[in-house]
């Protein structure tokens, strides 16, 4: 099985990359993904491994920054919207006591050779630090009076050394404000007229651009933030400073960028140009020859495999259980009815009403198909050394027939121990606390799975719509190791089975879909949609 699995892993990483990049091109750069039309120029193919503009440099090998420039490359991406996360400078003016400026960088740098890269208004934001501080930003072509088509920026002022407050950005220490389109530099224009004298708490201005929600104020980065970065995306379409077609003229020119037979050209909203996207329903590469591949086929090839192994895997965990309490010995017994997790969690309704508690565990009400009222006995935790003195007992009490006995009608033996949900069901390299939401969705799912009657467990498509909710969540990083208390869970059934037990004793609880974390899901599309066709 797992050389299978290796082999099958192996197909499918190679098949990846030939829907990320070019034949022969290297894709990866410092554990970077290059998806084309992004690239990296390789000695030795005969292909062009990026467009024009869209040249990446990975200096030896570890880390990726925009081609000709010393820009640290984060993330790249061509779907849902083409991005890229960079790190950008943070631009200052630093004074002496009397107030003269003694140093100063306006941050900019030349990331925009090409003409392709915008700094987007809609992720982005302009961020001032200082005491005494006006800084702005402008780009665009000017007219009449104006030398550019816009300006951006924000004042900071503080009363004295006290007036600044940590994670307070309103126009005291600190100030943030929107971004128009369009802006092509981070050059950042300082307003050094105001009176810095004797500001020792505030020796310098700074001024950035951040992706939004990224930064937080500290009082201390009055004085901290020289020579640091931020992280920014980036914008891109396929534009140059030559040419800036829209998708009405792309269609029909020679080098229309959008290849994939099942793509579509959509006009960018952040500057000229236009970029590619699959159609509905379809998702990949879409600057790739047959690079856009349908969403319900190509997200399970590889989880669907992960998820049998699992399955295969949690199967034979429950057949160990059946053996050591005693399955062998008691299915010889014609008294003696073995019941499945599903069947007790059918009789007892999900053990929702208790009759009882003492030392050996929980009894639950039941009700059998035929309306017959049963009592089900959570018992105390089997082990080996007990399992002969176990069976015998159920044998024994099998035979009793008294008026003032209650009758044992049978058993089940497949229950265990369950350690944090879907943790041990997963090799310990694997089961990280980043990965644990995700790791335990899919455990919950398998266990779906292998439920004893066929019409109970979810059908295929059921299982792709849940995989790709996570495959979303995990996409866009809504999952965060210390907000797992806070995501809501999917309508998977989760098994919360107590002990290995006689007559069990399992405790299955359904918990409804999750309104909010599909609402999630379907807001985000609908937030890419809008990026993509306003």
């Amino acid at each position: 099985m797992s050389l299978l699995l290796t082999l099958f892993v192996m197909s499918l990483a190679s098949t990846a990359a030939s829907l990320i990049g070019k034949p022969g091109c290297n894709t990866t750069c410092g554990g970077v993904t290059i998806p084309y039309p992004f690239g990296i120029a390789t000695e030795g193919v005969n292909v062009n491994c990026f467009l024009a503009g869209f040249e990446i440099s990975c200096p030896n090998n570890n880390v990726p920054v925009l081609a000709n420039t010393d820009i640290k490359v984060l993330n790249l991406r061509v779907m849902p919207r083409p991005d890229a996360r960079v790190e950008l400078p943070v631009a200052w003016t630093c004074y002496n006591s009397t107030g003269s400026v003694i140093d100063a960088s306006n941050g900019t740098v030349d990331l925009n050779r090409t003409g392709v890269y915008r700094i987007s208004d809609a992720c982005n934001e302009l961020v001032v630090l200082g005491c005494n501080t006006e800084v702005y930003t402008n780009s665009g072509p000017g007219g009449n009076q104006y030398q550019n088509s816009f300006y951006t920026g924000c004042i900071s002022y503080c009363k004295d050394s006290r007036s600044a407050q940590d994670d307070k950005c309103a126009g005291v220490g600190c100030c943030h404000v929107e971004i128009p389109p369009d802006l092509t530099d981070n050059w950042m224009r300082f307003q050094t007229s105001w009176s810095h004298a004797n500001m020792t708490f505030s020796p310098c201005d700074y001024a950035f651009f951040v992706v939004k929600g990224h930064y937080k104020f500290k009082v201390s980065n009055l004085r901290t933030m020289k020579g640091r970065s931020m992280p920014v995306l980036l914008d891109w379409a396929i534009r140059s400073n030559i040419s800036n077609m829209s998708c009405a003229e792309a269609t029909t020119s020679h080098g229309y960028a959008c290849k994939s037979q099942l793509s579509e050209c959509v006009n960018s909203t952040n500057g000229p140009g236009y970029f590619c996207s699959c159609t509905n329903g379809y998702e990949g590469n879409p600057y790739i020859d047959g690079g856009c591949t349908s969403i319900s086929l190509g997200i399970s090839l590889l989880i669907f495999t992960i998820l049998f192994t699992l399955m295969m895997r949690q199967k034979r965990r429950m057949n160990e259980y059946f053996k050591k309490n005693g399955g062998s010995i008691l299915q010889k017994v014609e008294n003696i009815k073995i019941f499945t997790n599903d069947e007790l969690n059918k009789i007892t309704r999900n053990n929702s009403e208790i009759l009882g508690k003492g030392g050996f565990g929980k009894v639950y009400k039941g009700t059998l198909a035929d309306n017959t009222m049963v009592a089900v006995k959570e018992s105390i935790e089997i082990n080996e050394a007990q399992k002969e003195d176990f069976t015998n007992e159920v044998i024994i009490q099998s035979q009793m027939i008294h008026t003032n006995i209650i009758k044992l009608l049978g058993c089940c033996l497949e229950a265990y121990k369950q350690e944090n949900s879907g943790r041990a069901i997963f090799d310990k390299e694997i089961a990280t606390e980043e990965s644990m939401y995700i790791l335990e969705e899919i455990s919950r799912l398998a266990m779906e799975c292998l439920k004893e009657n066929v019409e109970e467990r979810p059908d295929m498509n059921e299982v792709a719509e849940r995989l790709v909710i996570l495959r979303r969540a995990r996409k866009h990083s809504w999952i965060r190791p210390q907000h797992l208390e806070d995501i809501p869970k999917l309508s998977f059934s989760t098994a919360d089975i107590n002990t290995n037990s006689s007559a069990t004793m399992v405790s299955a609880q359904s918990t409804p879909a999750s309104k909010e974390f599909l609402d999630r899901s379907i807001e985000m599309d609908a937030w890419h949609d809008k990026r993509k066709y306003i």
